[in-house]
């Protein structure tokens, strides 16, 4: 009988478990026929590249992200070099991370920038896979690259009040425009909100007692955020303010 896939076990860790243990080749004969099933002529997500019993890289590639997910990680940006990093190793014959193959799909970046990050994240990806199997190699960062930030600006209370003030001057393009931009303004200096959190803000997140809901924050996570009295009466104001029946503006020059 076919020993229990290790790489299926643990995937099945992150998403649950099947029926029964299955096999290496099982678990990748049945990801191609539920992709067969639907009648669609595609690579599912989680397809098991099986060659002569070996898992390919390009499945270790699924497998890495698929468990870094579950965990609460996007990896929009490591998810599409580690899937670039894999099909280039796939086509030189390659079944291990190699510090060669690494380097050389590296150096392919279109700037000292980039190909820092297509190292880094393979090392990552070959650290992850070394700790399963030390043929795996884990190439170290040849490309250094500084990045300079530059420092923040911290703004005085009398500059926060000025940029209210000139948001209440700006052009009527659309009804509320000003009390959006100057609630805004104030909302973000009061709390620290990130701004696509407070983009992301809405009526049925402002909850009594002053708090805010900030839901889909870092990491998919919610949180609730109080706010200062004195935030929540302006608050309060601004929305009294909006819910008053309005004439749209005249065009404006």
């Amino acid at each position: 009988m076919p020993q229990p896939c290790p790489f299926a076990l643990a995937l099945q860790s992150a998403v649950g478990p099947p029926e029964r243990p299955r096999s290496c080749v099982q678990f990748g004969q049945a990801s191609v026929n539920a992709g067969s099933a639907t009648g669609v002529a595609r690579e599912p997500q989680f397809l098991w590249a099986v060659a002569g019993g070996v898992i390919m890289l390009i499945a270790h590639a699924e497998r890495y992200l698929a468990l870094r997910q579950a965990l609460g990680f996007k990896l929009r940006e490591v998810s599409i070099n580690l899937r670039a990093f894999a099909k280039f190793a796939t086509a030189r014959g390659d079944i291990h991370v190699r510090v060669s193959t690494a380097v050389d799909w590296a150096t392919e970046g279109s700037s000292p920038n980039v190909r820092h990050i297509r190292l880094r994240d393979v090392a990552q990806f070959g650290r992850f896979l070394h700790a399963e199997n030390p043929t795996h190699e884990v190439p170290a960062n040849l490309f250094h690259f500084t990045k300079r930030r530059r420092l923040p600006y911290i703004y005085a209370p009398e500059e926060l009040a000025q940029l209210v003030v000139a948001a209440n001057r700006l052009r009527l393009t659309y009804l509320l425009r000003r009390e959006v931009y100057a609630t805004m303004f104030g909302l973000i200096a009061a709390t620290g909100l990130r701004v696509s959190e407070a983009l992301n803000l809405r009526l049925g997140d402002v909850m009594p007692d002053g708090i805010l809901r900030i839901r889909r924050a870092k990491f998919g996570k919610s949180r609730l955020v109080p706010l200062h009295p004195t935030a929540a009466n302006a608050r309060s104001d601004e929305v009294s303010s909006a819910m008053e029946p309005r004439r749209a503006p005249a065009d404006q020059s």
